[in-house]
């Protein structure tokens, strides 16, 4: 059965088994990833998360303007940007994760080491902020609470 976050992964997943992957699309996925952290940084209740997407959306602009400035310095002008997710269909962990597999196959597109190393940079960025989502929650740090019945 094809439900809405499959049939998205499916979608993509077909476009790079047939190498139709755009670069338009790729430059459009990244672009609105800095708006849809952005309104996902806002809505959250959890700090963690909160900090951890101020952090991806504050460093992605510089990074993708490097990376599209650096492809236009070599090609032709990039004018359509097309968006392949959002993050309404998914929480903020698979949200990166798929961010990440677009990513990650949008840099067979790249041609030169310099824009290898952009794409490279932006998936250390996507990575750490995997990291701090998946690790650097709430529940994984101890209450201030519990020190203090601990010195009672």
């Amino acid at each position: 059965m094809i439900t809405k976050n499959n049939g998205i992964k499916f979608l993509i997943i077909l476009k790079i088994i047939n190498n139709i992957m755009k670069i338009e699309e790729l430059f459009g996925t990244l672009q609105q990833s800095m708006v849809e952290t952005w309104r996902s940084h806002l809505k959250t209740s959890k700090y963690s998360e909160h900090i951890a997407l101020d952090e991806y959306y504050s460093a992605i602009v510089d990074l993708v303007d490097a990376l599209i400035e650096n492809w236009m310095g070599t090609h032709d002008k990039v004018e359509d940007y097309e968006n392949l997710l959002t993050l309404d269909e998914y929480d903020s962990i698979e949200y990166f994760e798929q961010l990440r597999e677009i990513v990650v196959d949008g840099r067979e597109l790249m041609d030169s080491p310099e824009l290898e190393s952009c794409t490279d940079d932006i998936l250390g960025l996507i990575d750490r902020t995997l990291y701090k989502l998946k690790n650097l929650t709430e529940s994984k740090i101890t209450p201030l609470s519990k020190y203090i019945k601990l010195l009672s």
